[in-house]
């Protein structure tokens, strides 16, 4: 049986609006990650000898570091913008609310096309493969828009893994369980 029957396909300007809440919750995860834990390993990898007491040239010890350092501080980089995102995302869409904050906020929720809930590995291959195409590949952003979905307003990310986003329909979201 279709457990989507009480429920309706959510827009593209509902998704978006939620997209607008999530950015901004995950923008202020990336820069807690970055200052608390990304932050203090830089600084050792770049200073063994440990930080300058006064005014350090960041650009100065830049221009000296050596390719291993570099590529630490690379890596740490990608790290903290993608990896607490991610973490956010698969958390909250395969828990029991099956929503985002923004997603919680606009009453939408993230379910698999039989309407079971969805796994947290197909949760983080959505985000990953949203993430990859949207800012990856050269105007992958295009084949994200659910606005071009079909009647499912799915975007690729949503298709590729076989989720959907619908709205609640006078029911709260406990009543969607398996």
């Amino acid at each position: 049986m279709n457990q989507l029957s009480g429920l309706s396909h959510a827009q593209f300007q509902q998704r978006l609006g939620a997209w607008l809440i999530d950015a901004t919750v995950t923008v202020l995860l990336s820069l807690v990650f970055a200052f608390v834990v990304a932050r203090p390993i830089i600084i050792a990898t770049l200073f063994p000898e440990g930080a300058p007491a006064g005014h350090m040239d960041a650009r100065a010890r830049w221009a000296e570091a050596d390719v291993s350092q570099k590529a630490v501080v690379f890596l740490l980089f990608f790290v903290s913008a993608w990896v607490p995102s991610g973490f956010y995302y698969a958390l909250l869409e395969s828990s029991s609310r099956r929503a985002t904050l923004g997603k919680m906020a606009l009453g939408l929720v993230t379910v698999r096309i039989d309407g079971s809930k969805v796994s947290f590995l197909r949760a983080s291959a959505r985000y990953y493969f949203k993430a990859f195409v949207g800012f990856v590949v050269p105007f992958g952003c295009f084949a994200m828009l659910p606005a071009f979905g079909g009647t499912r307003r799915q975007g690729a990310h949503d298709w590729v893994t076989g989720v959907v986003v619908v709205r609640r329909v006078g029911a709260p979201a406990s009543e969607n369980r398996q």
